[in-house]
């Protein structure tokens, strides 16, 4: 029969985020991640067919839809994702976490250009989606008409 072992646990030292391995440290978001925000496309510069040069537009009704509804021509690159990053609700979807998808995104969204030596993208994720961690960023946003 084997066990498994669990790693010693120390204080955070933060309420909301509780007890963390023993050998991990606690750093600020933005020592390890940065953002980056969407692009807004004008309608006149959007496409309604993919062809060879355009990508998908990632919006929050295409992302809950499950399709997407417009294609961009040649964007720049760096409001494009790929399936490898990580995208971050903004606005009217603040707190969404949104991954394994490729094209070009919605100034809804911020791209989380993370360390990859520091972090691994699942913890990120698992991190953002915490119920906790979630309910730290929606206070953090405040809210007016839209979050």
């Amino acid at each position: 029969m084997t066990y498994k072992t669990y790693p010693k646990m120390k204080d955070s030292g933060v309420e909301w985020i509780g007890d963390i391995p023993e050998g991990w440290e606690l750093r600020k978001f933005r020592t390890v991640c940065q953002l980056r925000q969407g692009l807004q496309i004008p309608i006149s510069d959007r496409f309604d067919k993919q062809g060879s040069h355009e990508l998908p537009y990632i919006t929050a009704k295409s992302i809950h839809a499950g399709k997407f509804y417009d294609y961009i021509k040649n964007p720049s690159k760096r409001v494009v994702c790929y399936e490898n990053d990580i995208l971050f609700g903004r606005t009217g979807n603040t707190g969404e976490v949104v991954t394994n998808i490729h094209g070009v995104f919605h100034n809804n969204f911020f791209l989380i250009d993370y360390d990859k030596k520091l972090i691994e993208k699942n913890f990120l994720i698992y991190f953002l989606e915490l119920r906790s961690m979630k309910e730290h960023i929606l206070l953090l946003a405040g809210t007016t008409t839209i979050p």
